[in-house]
């Protein structure tokens, strides 16, 4: 009973949280009927049910307080301009949205725009992707901790890139903005990746080389950190 209660709190959580990005300036900004917006919001609840999923299979996440990213100034401002970014992002995005939707030089129904196809393609490919790496990681898809039979894995997607959940998270956002036509959201959100995603990454990385020292740094030379052969 308590382990449904769990999942049924992490749900609802979960599309709150999805509502309060997706649906409610949809609604101040007068496009909450429009099915495309039920479409990104449906995406959304998928593409971040791994998170729960996780939790369902695994258990808990880690105790905030053996988060490395609690215990540096940098990762702390960096969660901050996660969270006020995004939800600039978003407004920023569903509002270029409206102005498109409503004045008619697109369908009010699903869009046929290239726009449209590129930005959900983008947001399929990412779900995939961070479904994979999810799933290949386990109960080490954590908040930033070490744990007592921690392991460096290899598998899957991480044979390639170290931080391909981030990869599909920086995909999935783009096709958010790709989709909702914004360049503005778009340039925030590159803001946003460069602070955050930045900021994690240093911080994992600096915490499994002190935990497996030079097997890390042999993972690192042979590894990319979000893209094949880029970067």
């Amino acid at each position: 009973m308590n382990r449904i209660f769990r999942v049924v709190s992490l749900i609802s959580l979960l599309a709150l949280m999805q509502a309060a990005l997706i649906l409610l300036p949809a609604w101040i900004f007068g496009i909450f009927t429009m099915p495309v917006v039920w479409l990104i919001y449906s995406s959304y609840m998928i593409f971040f049910f791994g998170t729960i999923r996780r939790s369902i299979v695994h258990g808990k996440l880690a105790d905030r307080k053996d988060d490395e990213q609690v215990h540096s100034s940098s990762g702390k401002a960096a969660f901050m301009v996660q969270i006020f970014g995004l939800i600039a992002v978003h407004y920023t995005g569903i509002y270029d949205y409206s102005t498109v939707l409503l004045s008619g030089s697109v369908s009010q129904s699903v869009s046929s725009s290239p726009f449209f196809w590129g930005g959900i393609t983008l947001m399929i490919i990412a779900t995939a992707l961070t479904y994979h790496a999810t799933i290949t990681l386990g109960k080490f898809y954590d908040r930033l901790a070490i744990k007592n039979d921690h392991r460096l894995v290899q598998d899957g997607i991480y044979r390639i890139l170290r931080h391909p959940i981030y990869t599909g998270h920086i995909l999935f956002f783009l096709g958010f903005c790709l989709l909702t036509q914004s360049f503005i959201a778009l340039l925030i959100f590159a803001l946003v990746s460069v602070v955050w995603y930045g900021s994690r990454m240093n911080i994992e990385e600096s915490m499994l080389e002190r935990k497996f020292g030079e097997e890390y740094r042999h993972y690192l030379n042979r590894t990319k950190r979000l893209f094949p052969f880029i970067y």
